[in-house]
């Protein structure tokens, strides 16, 4: 991309966005970059940085029963960090007019202006999925054995891999961990998927009459496990 072109872009991008794209770049991709200074985590509650494996587990479609999470009375995601990814969700399903639930996956080839994005499902074996930049194209590889409902949250976590890379202004504003499965940043990136299929005002409108996990699950079409966590932030169970 030319100068100009580039320049361009990042004209696109709000204040607010850039500013949080600067702290993640600022992380050591390990620990949230504002821990030792965020008010909000010693407000209470579960601190994502604090409970990384918890909640990716919760990400996941594995066995889940809500009884044995039923002491955890409260998990928030407090600090600035966490509202603005989940503010770039929300703007991410505004700008490409997403209708909802389920939001649809092929949202994700839309996710960089600038270059293709392809969606592929291979054997993997260590980790749920990947993401690879090849002759100028973005490739989403998933997990072939994952279930539907696992993939789509796989997709946007690697969507917001792309976002990251395809918005930085200097340096990729992405430092990924391999093989790390409480690292910050892949929070952040699970929280985002999380945050684009399970809309904040889709979900509350939707519980009020349902108010049952089961259904939820299968209307946005997510990990049951994944329900109950978005469910439990929003404090409606």
């Amino acid at each position: 991309m030319s100068g100009e072109g580039k320049e361009d872009v990042v004209k696109k991008i709000p204040e607010w966005e850039l500013k949080f794209w600067s702290y993640v770049h600022a992380g050591d991709g390990e620990h949230c970059p504002v821990y030792t200074s965020c008010t909000a985590r010693e407000a209470g509650g579960l601190c994502p940085d604090d409970g990384k494996e918890l909640l990716q587990l919760l990400l996941s479609d594995m066995q889940f029963k809500p009884k044995e999470y039923s002491p955890i009375r409260r998990l928030d995601y407090p600090g600035l960090i966490y509202q603005w990814v989940e503010r770039l969700a929300e703007e991410y399903l505004e700008t490409l007019k997403a209708d909802c639930p389920p939001v649809p996956t092929e949202l994700a080839f839309l996710s960089d202006e600038q270059s293709d994005v392809e969606i592929r499902e291979i054997p993997l074996k260590l980790c749920a999925g990947a993401l690879w930049r090849w002759k100028g194209r973005w490739v989403i590889y998933l997990k072939s054995d994952d279930s539907r409902a696992r993939q789509r949250l796989t997709i946007f976590h690697e969507v917001f891999h792309i976002l990251a890379h395809s918005r930085a202004t200097a340096a990729p504003a992405f430092k990924k961990r391999e093989q790390n499965r409480g690292a910050f940043n892949e929070l952040v990136a699970d929280s985002f998927g999380l945050f684009v299929l399970t809309p904040r005002q889709c979900v509350n409108i939707i519980w009020a009459k349902y108010n049952d996990l089961d259904k939820m699950a299968q209307i946005f079409a997510v990990p049951e496990s994944a329900m109950w966590l978005r469910l439990k932030l929003l404090g409606l169970i």
